[in-house]
């Protein structure tokens, strides 16, 4: 009879689970859906952000959002773990040579202190070749970690058409790897 070390079958099936879910790629309704000739996304998924100050905005859950952060990528993913302190969002530009205000929407599942699950505001749509503008959000409290689908949209200000989404499979903590390092190179 061979004997196995304690805890050797566990370990075993929790690497067959990572792999399967490598393998299956992101969960739920993950995606991007850009109007190219209109929008490009410049990168997606994790990022680390510098200090800013948090003002007031009524319109969302929390009553407030950070403004003056400066993002720096870190990882491209659709799948984000529900972790205090992580950002994740796009940032994007317009493909042609002039910067018009369309209107950014972040819509997520509902949390338990509120009813409101979007966030809808005017955002710049710079022109081809500037620097991006952002949609962004930081999981500032534990009860905004919901799993399920969480989208980033951009729409066209008159007609209230999407010209970009990018849809994340926001995940539990649990198990996930510690893989956003906010000092040296970005992790790819």
């Amino acid at each position: 009879m061979t004997r196995q070390r304690p805890g050797a079958t566990v370990w075993r099936m929790r690497t067959l689970a990572l792999a399967l879910a490598l393998l299956a790629g992101p969960a739920l309704g993950a995606g991007i859906v850009a109007d190219k000739d209109r929008v490009e996304l410049v990168s997606h998924g994790l990022y680390c952000m510098t200090d800013g100050e948090l003002v007031e905005a009524p319109e969302t859950a929390s009553g407030t959002v950070w403004q003056g952060r400066i993002p720096d990528f870190r990882h491209r993913t659709l799948e984000v773990p529900a972790r205090t302190g992580l950002t994740f969002g796009i940032e994007y530009r317009g493909t042609g040579p002039i910067e018009t205000v369309v209107t950014g929407r972040t819509a997520h599942p509902p949390f338990d202190v509120s009813p409101i699950t979007e966030y809808v505001r005017p955002v710049p749509l710079p022109p081809a070749g500037a620097a991006p503008s952002f949609l962004l959000y930081t999981f500032d409290f534990p009860y905004e970690e919901v799993p399920g689908e969480w989208t980033f949209e951009v729409l066209d200000a008159l007609s209230g058409t999407s010209i970009l989404s990018v849809t994340f499979a926001v995940v539990p903590d649990e198990g996930q790897p510690p893989f956003l390092r906010c000092q040296g190179p970005p992790v790819a």
